[in-house]
């Protein structure tokens, strides 16, 4: 009995060990490890999600999380966050990024963690599936998300109106609830549409004053 105590004890303390190895392993293989691993769990003065928005500070973070800087909007509005400038950051091997704010008040925030972004003329290619085949949308379809606009549709019919109207597709890119986020920009101003993901109801969820510009498309 006591030999297999002694058995039990020493294989809880090498799996203990191995689990504290692991755990030092992967410290050590961030590039630098004295800052956050990533983006969404970091904390700055209280807040999950931000950091102080400073160049060295968010270049460290990148570093680790793999992210890349791939473009910004000068003035965009959301009913929960209010208007900030959109900074948005990608990691291209991994397929996920965020939308994040500044609101010019000491920090940077993430705003909407996204998934498989496209550029451009790839936007549409996300809408696969039955969203695109949707022709009809209830009223009450309309209500999954705060809306900018008082305007819901296909993406189809919305998105028609706009490119129609001399709007360009920006990007797309799937959101944390698996819905679609769109955003397009022309003529000095730019609509953040956002698509649900099984009814294919398109709503306006986000305003911008100024158009977006890429630093680098995603790949």
């Amino acid at each position: 009995m006591g030999i297999k105590k002694t058995k039990l004890g020493i294989a809880a303390g090498v799996l203990s060990f191995s689990f504290s190895m692991a755990a030092q392993s992967q410290a050590k293989e961030l590039p630098l490890p004295a800052f956050p691993a990533t983006f969404e769990d970091a904390v700055y003065n209280g807040e999950k999600g931000c950091i102080p928005n400073d160049p060295k500070y968010r270049f460290a973070v990148m570093e680790n999380e793999g992210m890349t800087n791939v473009g910004r909007h000068p003035m965009l509005s959301i009913p929960r966050e209010g208007a900030y400038i959109l900074v948005m950051m990608y990691n291209k091997e991994l397929h996920y990024g965020y939308m994040m704010s500044n609101k010019a008040d000491g920090k940077l925030c993430v705003v909407n963690k996204i998934h498989y972004l496209e550029s451009q003329e790839k936007a549409t290619l996300l809408n696969f599936n039955k969203v695109t085949e949707i022709d009809l949308i209830k009223t009450n379809e309309c209500t999954f998300e705060a809306q900018v606009l008082n305007l819901c549709g296909t993406f189809k019919q919305i998105s028609e109106r706009l490119t129609k109207a001399g709007y360009r597709y920006d990007w797309q890119a799937k959101n944390e609830d698996g819905n679609i986020i769109t955003m397009l920009s022309g003529a000095g101003q730019s609509w953040i549409l956002t698509t649900h993901a099984q009814t294919g109801a398109t709503i306006f969820t986000g305003a911008g004053k100024g158009e977006f510009k890429f630093s680098e498309a995603p790949k």
